[in-house]
């Protein structure tokens, strides 16, 4: 266990806007606002019987559908996104009855065509794991399928114009989950010849080359202006979605998480660099408490809610876990891993087939106390393992997580440590005089509002005989507690 912990800050976070010195705040920052476009990645991969694979399909069809029924009412008007889609249920309980028999029209339509069954089947009895590249190739296979039979009902309810030749578009889809299907298993045929079958990742590199392809060819379709991308939302259902759908399904798995981010070296000038704004920022020194063996800080932050007063704030003690830095990513099984949601509804929309069939991934009961533990050691895995190039870092994190996006609003990400826990402040060395004052100020402030006559201040420095970055106790500033006098930095 680490005695102390520290976070950089640049000036403008801790005297500017957000005023995180004066307000003893630290925020707890989503995935998107980390620098590591691999935050939080999953190596998720699918791996299930017909009964989940075709309850896949359903799902995607009927979030699919939901999008259609956005476009048809606001065309360009007003954008859709992935927020809108209800990944979580596509039958909540909010789902109108029209719009529930809308979606089983839908079903009925595009699961009438026997090729589609077959193509499901091809996926679920090769036996092996299905990874990202791999998921989104087949997506996009039953995507062609269900676009123009989404149309086909929607028109014949006069909610949507009808495609031109819907008939050949089908036929062109029927066409291609044939030939896919029959790709797949030449595939599996020459892998299992050259011995590749038990080499896992395959797959992967062949379907990410695929993909690959399909990227490109769509870049070439804006650059020579086949394809308007000012058409935001037609892009979004017709093209967009199989792609964002393999990237959004992962909600399924665990609750959405943030992160406070603090590390165990404050003389690291690359660090220095990158998080204390060129060095012009500050590094806070934060002593790490120790309850029940672990290394904890004491905050005051948004723990719950209530049905009548909303967000319900509490004294907390929060565990700093430490980042592993590794090659690779924690595997997650995607159809045993559907943690967050309800037990009920993962029978109804994962584990059970529409004639009352039984999944083999599905559970028997509720999580047992072993299922459950591994559950969240492999959230706290994904939320805390980085690749080996961020290993300078040395990072620890303090973690909140909550319940169908809790958190999402930032105002409910702010946490409020104690003061008695911030030992002392680090200035870099290009911090400049006018700011180092303003935080003597604030911190003279505090130190008589909480009595402390013991705060610190340090000064980085380069080392030249050591050739590296140094920190010096400026021994010289020391708050005065005179009861006669006002408080006073020397």
């Amino acid at each position: 266990m680490e005695p102390y912990l520290y976070r950089f800050r640049s000036i403008q976070s801790l005297l500017g806007e957000y005023q995180e010195l004066k307000n003893q705040s630290i925020y707890f920052a989503s995935r998107s606002e980390l620098n590591d476009p691999m935050e939080g990645y999953k190596d998720i991969y699918w791996d299930g019987d017909e009964v989940v694979w075709r309850n896949f399909f359903r799902h995607y069809i009927q979030c699919l559908a939901h999008a259609t029924f956005q476009f048809c009412v606001a065309l360009e008007t007003t954008l859709i996104t992935w927020d809108s889609i209800p990944l979580h249920d596509p039958r909540h309980d909010g789902v109108n009855e029209k719009i529930r028999a809308l979606l089983d029209e839908i079903l009925a339509e595009t699961f009438s065509h026997e090729d589609l069954f077959r193509y499901i089947k091809c996926i679920a009895e090769r036996g092996l794991s299905v990874r990202r590249n791999e998921v989104e190739f087949h997506i996009r296979n039953v995507h062609a399928m269900a676009v123009p039979c989404i149309n086909r009902v929607l028109h014949k309810h006069k909610l949507a114009s009808a495609f031109t030749d819907v008939e050949v578009a089908i036929g062109h889809a029927i066409q291609r989950l044939v030939e896919a299907s029959d790709a797949v298993r030449l595939l599996e045929t020459s892998k299992a010849k050259n011995g590749l079958r038990d080499k896992e990742h395959t797959n992967e590199q062949i379907y990410a080359v695929i993909n690959s392809s399909i990227m490109q060819m769509t870049l070439i379709d804006q650059h020579n202006g086949q394809m308007d991308r000012a058409q935001k939302n037609r892009n979004f259902v017709l093209i967009d979605f199989p792609a964002g759908y393999v990237q959004k399904i992962e909600c399924l798995v665990y609750p959405l998480w943030y992160a406070a981010c603090f590390t165990k070296n404050c003389k690291n000038s690359a660090v220095w660099g990158t998080y204390g704004d060129s060095h012009r920022g500050v590094c806070l020194k934060f002593k790490a408490n120790v309850e029940q063996g672990q290394s904890i800080l004491r905050l005051s932050r948004v723990c719950g809610w209530s049905s009548s007063e909303g967000p319900v704030r509490q004294r907390v003690s929060d565990r700093f876990t430490a980042v592993e830095y590794r090659s690779n990513f924690v595997s997650i099984d995607f159809f045993r891993s559907l943690g967050r949601l309800p037990i009920a509804i993962i029978n109804r929309n994962w584990h059970t087939s529409e004639d009352g069939a039984r999944s083999v991934c599905a559970l028997t009961g509720d999580f047992t106390a072993e299922q459950h533990a591994k559950f969240w050691q492999q959230f706290e895995q994904s939320a805390t393992t980085k690749l080996s190039d961020w290993a300078y870092e040395e990072e620890y994190r303090l973690i909140v997580h909550g319940l169908l996006g809790d958190y999402e609003e930032p105002a409910l990400r702010v946490a409020n440590y104690d003061f008695s826990d911030l030992e002392g402040i680090i200035f870099g060395m290009n911090t400049k005089e006018d700011d180092k004052l303003s935080i003597m100020r604030i911190i003279e402030e505090k130190c008589r509002e909480h009595q402390r006559n013991d705060f610190k201040f340090y000064q980085a420095y380069y080392a030249a005989e050591k050739a590296c970055i140094e920190v010096a106790e400026l021994g010289l500033l020391k708050v005065s507690l005179d009861q006669e006098h006002p408080a006073d930095v020397n």
